[in-house]
C-alpha cells in the first residue's frame, strides 16, 4: 500500500491511509519448471500506477509461472496470500486480477478452482493451457530440427512457405527468422522467414522436457554436495503431484506423437512426394523416441548402439510402401491389402516355425 504523508513510525506497518478498500492481485507469466523459490520483482510487486490510485497490490513469486507451472500450488499460494492480506488489513470491497500469458491462465484456473478468490480479472494475451501447449513445444523443434539438420540438403526447406507443409502453421517472409544467418554459418539449413513455431515455442523443448537442463542459483554451495543431482528438470516433474509417477519414479508424460503422421495432408494434396513423407515419419519418430528415452531413463546411447538394423530396414520398407499407398490406392483397397498381408505373414511365420521344430 502507499502511505506518503510520512506519519508512520514503524517501517513494517504499511498503513491504510490512502487505501481505497480495493485489492489488485498481480499474476505473472513465463514458463518455469520449479524447484526453487524465485525472486520478487519490486517493480511488479509495487505497481506504482495502481498504488497511485489507492489500490492495495498483492503479489507473490509463487504466482509467477516463470518460476513454476504447478497451478495447483499457485492457486493455494494465492489463497494464502489473500488470507494474510485480509487478516492484516481487512476485507477488500473487491479483488481484481491482472496478468498476461501464464498470468492470464492463472486467473482463469484459480477462479474456476477457488470461486471468490478474485471478483474480476483482466487476462491479457492468454493461451489455452500448458498441457496442450506441450504439443507444440515437442513438435515444433522436432520438425524444425528435421528441416534444419537431418534433411538440410533438401532445397525445399529453404523456402519459408514450404515449411508449413510439415508444421501446419502459418509462415511468412515478412517476419525474418532471427537465427537464419547463424544456422547457415554453422552448416545447417534455414528458411529466411518465420513460422508460428519460431516466436512462440523455439527454445522451450529443452526447458520443458530435458531433465538435465535446469539448475538453481548457487546450487554448488548447497549441502550436502550433490543434493540437486537427482532433480529432473522437466515441466512434467514439476507437476508430478498431478500427473503421478510411473514404476521407475519418473513423472508421467501426457504428450507423445504416437499415430501422428507429420506431412500427411501435404502428401495427399501432392505438395510433397512419398519419399519425403516416409523420411519425415521415420526420422521424426526416431528423434521422438530418443527424447522419450532421455525423459525416462537416459538410455539414448544404448538405443543407438544396440538397435536391430534388420527391424529398422523392415520398418523402412513397410513405411515406404504405406506412403506410396496413400497416393496410389483408395482407402478400402489399402486396408484390405494391409490386413491381408498381416494375416498372411502371421500364418506364414507360424507354419515356418512349426516346420523347423518337427
Amino acid at each position: 500500500m502507499a502511505d506518503t504523508d510520512g506519519s508512520l513510525l514503524d517501517v513494517n506497518d504499511t498503513g491504510t491511509t490512502y487505501w481505497n478498500e480495493r485489492l489488485l492481485y498481480h499474476f505473472e507469466g513465463g514458463v518455469g519448471v520449479g524447484h526453487f523459490q524465485g525472486r520478487v520483482s519490486a517493480e511488479r510487486a509495487r505497481l506504482a500506477a495502481a498504488l497511485a490510485q489507492g489500490y492495495a497490490v498483492a503479489y507473490s513469486s509463487g504466482n509467477r509461472t516463470g518460476e513454476h507451472y504447478n497451478l495447483q500450488l499457485g492457486g493455494e499460494t494465492a489463497l494464502m496470500v489473500k488470507e494474510h492480506f485480509i487478516k492484516r488489513f481487512g476485507e477488500p470491497d473487491y479483488t481484481v486480477a491482472i496478468g498476461g500469458s501464464g498470468g492470464a491462465i492463472q486467473q482463469y484456473v484459480y477462479q474456476q478452482n477457488h470461486p471468490g478468490l478474485i471478483d474480476a480479472g483482466v487476462p491479457q494475451y492468454s493461451y489455452p493451457d500448458m498441457v496442450t501447449q506441450t504439443i507444440h513445444v515437442g513438435d515444433c523443434e522436432l520438425l524444425e530440427h528435421y528441416m534444419d539438420v537431418t534433411d538440410r540438403d533438401n532445397p525445399r526447406w529453404q523456402e519459408t512457405k514450404a515449411r508449413s507443409l510439415l508444421l501446419g502453421f502459418n509462415s511468412t517472409d515478412a517476419v525474418p527468422d532471427p537465427l537464419a544467418e547463424a544456422k547457415q554459418s554453422l552448416g545447417y539449413s534455414s528458411a529466411p522467414g518465420s513460422n508460428e513455431c519460431i516466436p512462440a515455442w523455439r527454445g522451450l523443448t529443452p526447458l520443458s522436457m530435458n531433465p538435465h537442463y535446469g539448475q538453481v542459483r548457487e546450487q554448488d554451495k548447497m549441502h550436502p554436495p550433490g543434493i540437486m543431482a537427482d532433480v529432473k528438470w522437466t515441466h512434467y516433474d514439476d507437476l508430478r503431484n498431478i500427473y503421478g509417477v510411473d514404476a521407475r519414479g519418473w513423472a508421467r508424460v501426457p504428450w507423445d506423437n504416437v499415430g501422428v503422421q507429420y506431412g500427411l495432408q501435404a502428401l495427399r494434396e501432392g505438395a510433397i512426394d512419398a519419399a519425403s513423407f516416409t523420411a519425415v515419419r521415420l526420422l521424426s519418430g526416431a528423434l521422438m523416441l530418443a527424447l522419450i528415452l532421455l525423459l525416462r531413463d537416459r538410455q539414448v546411447k544404448a538405443m543407438v548402439t544396440q538397435g536391430n538394423h534388420g527391424s529398422a530396414l523392415a520398418l523402412f520398407v513397410y513405411a515406404a510402401g504405406f506412403s506410396l499407398a496413400y497416393v496410389a490406392l483408395a482407402t478400402g483397397t489399402g486396408a484390405l491389402l494391409l490386413f491381408g498381408a498381416v494375416q498372411a505373414t502371421m500364418v506364414g511365420v507360424g507354419l515356418y516355425l512349426s516346420l523347423i521344430h518337427i
